[in-house]
């Protein structure tokens, strides 16, 4: 029996995210190709849904322990899969972010606070826009 580790997501779904001025809508570019991206600052993870996987012909890792993500119905949904030290462009920015994989409905991707690095920094503004800035 894998160990059990918890998270969260809100983001489950395009029409959900549409109608809400919780979440950051985006583009971002992995395996050169335009992904969907949804910001959700609530997030403990970053998720890649399995059609996405599929369709960007990612290798899945199994993981050595389950997440038991929680959503905004409070649905447990449990994985062991992800992909691995991805490559992301964003802004022009490359980041290397874990995915773990979950089946949404109609989204790509959902960055959690966990993709960020700790020398970057970044502003909402009024415009739901996301600018990042780096330290040196």
């Amino acid at each position: 029996m894998k160990p059990k580790v918890t998270g969260r997501v809100f983001a489950m779904n395009r029409s959900k995210v549409a109608t809400s001025n919780d979440f950051i809508q985006g583009k971002c570019i992995i395996r050169n190709r335009l992904v969907d991206v949804i910001y959700d600052s609530g997030a403990t993870h970053s998720f890649i849904s399995f059609d996405c996987v599929k369709s960007l012909d990612f290798p899945v890792s199994s993981l050595h322990y389950e997440v038991v993500v929680s959503t905004l119905t409070d649905k447990l949904i449990t994985t062991s899969s992800a992909c691995l030290d991805c490559s992301m462009m964003v802004n022009n920015k490359t980041f290397y972010v874990n995915l773990i994989c979950l089946l949404f409905s109609h989204l790509h991707v959902v960055l959690g606070m966990d993709w960020y690095h700790p020398t970057m920094f970044f502003s909402i503004v009024k415009t739901n826009t996301l600018i990042f800035y780096t330290c040196a």
